[in-house]
């Protein structure tokens, strides 16, 4: 898609909207990324916000997992401190790799899970906005698309200010599943605007949307990151 929503992680750069990289191959986000256990890339160049992760590289170690000494992780996640910048929790044994310009994955062994974090490279468009443009164009190439929501009155823990959340499910005919995708799109501390999305099949919802609140809750971007903190 071309709406790069600035997120993905956090929340992933919701300025790269990736919903339709990760449903062209099985995932969902913006117009930037989408998710599916392999990133295919758009025409436009924009992330893919399917939720497949289609495409993408041998995956890469996972960033280091050094959380603070004072912080205490949920069970069965790790702190990771991103290259790109990024921090969040990801479940334990999820991979990582980098698609470049359709944002970083963290992808489940059996690659039907995942998180995408990018960011939102459209100037000038607000979080909803960006989500709004992700939502049409996954509806003009993506089976089965459906809006289930979009709104700009969303709430993330340990993101401040306005969040915008798009929920959508379409046919991932290359996992052959009814695949869902909630993707966040909001301007992280310093004005950078990022998408996050998480996907996985119809049925782990709502539990994946959890695993993807648990992540953000401690998205932080750059250096001055404060120690995370029990959620």
């Amino acid at each position: 898609m071309p709406v790069a929503v600035v997120v993905a992680m956090v929340v992933v750069a919701v300025a790269a909207a990736g919903g339709g990289y990760l449903l062209a191959r099985g995932g969902g986000g913006h117009s930037g990324a989408v998710a599916t256990p392999s990133v295919s890339r758009t025409s436009s160049g924009a992330p893919d916000r399917t939720g497949d992760g289609k495409d993408s590289p041998s995956p890469t170690a996972s960033p280091s997992s050094s959380p603070s000494p004072s912080a205490t992780v949920p069970a069965g996640f790790r702190l990771a401190q991103d290259p790109q910048g990024f921090r969040l929790y990801v479940p334990q044994d999820w991979t990582r790799e980098d698609q470049g310009d359709k944002g970083v994955f963290y992808n489940s062994a059996d690659h039907t899970r995942l998180i995408q974090v990018y960011p939102v490279s459209e100037a000038g468009l607000s979080p909803y906005d960006a989500l709004k443009q992700t939502s049409g164009r996954l509806a003009s190439n993506n089976p089965g698309y459906q809006e289930i929501s979009l709104a700009d009155d969303a709430t993330v823990p340990g993101i401040q200010g306005s969040v915008a959340r798009l929920v959508y499910a379409y046919d991932n005919q290359e996992l052959h599943h009814r695949r869902q995708v909630v993707d966040y799109a909001f301007l992280a501390p310093g004005g950078k605007h990022y998408a996050v999305l998480s996907a996985a099949p119809a049925e782990a919802w709502p539990e994946q949307e959890e695993t993807l609140k648990t992540s953000l809750s401690v998205f932080c971007v750059g250096s001055n990151c404060p120690s995370p903190t029990a959620g």
